[in-house]
Parts: structure tokens; sequence; C-alpha cells
């Protein structure tokens, strides 16, 4: 389950997080993290938009969507 940084600190910019699992979707990769300032779409706002850094990479975050198991980030490119 992701932690939820965006409900109590909504300025966040930038935070560090863990990988919790990567699937390949019919839309593109995404990323499942174990903390996450990203907010998702939700009730007609949409999602937050940024990059997710990791050494020797770097990715936009082109979708963010929540489920039971946490928040998803869709990440541009393969």
């Amino acid at each position: 389950m992701t932690e939820r940084l965006y409900y109590d600190q909504t300025y966040l910019r930038a935070f560090d997080a863990a990988a919790l699992q990567i699937e390949t979707r019919g839309d593109g990769v995404w990323l499942l993290l174990d903390r996450s300032a990203f907010y998702p779409t939700s009730g007609g706002q949409p999602f937050d938009t940024g990059v997710i850094r990791w050494q020797g990479g770097e990715a936009r975050v082109c979708d963010v969507e929540a489920d039971a198991r946490g928040v998803w980030h869709r990440l541009e490119g393969g």
C-alpha cells in the first residue's frame, strides 16, 4: 500500500520512495511506489505530473491512478 504524502504535504515537490512493483500494460509501464506525492485522478480532479528519477535514469509521469494496492504512476516511454 502506498503512503499518500499529498494528504498532509500538499506542496511537497520532492520525495524519496521505493518501487514496490512494475507492470507493463497495454497503455504503458506502470510503477507502484511505497509512498507518493503524486495526486491520482479523482472526482474530476486531474492527476499530478512530474518526473521520477532513479540512479541512471528518469521518466516523466504521464498518468497517476489509485486502486486497492496503492498509487500507480504511468511512465512515459518504455
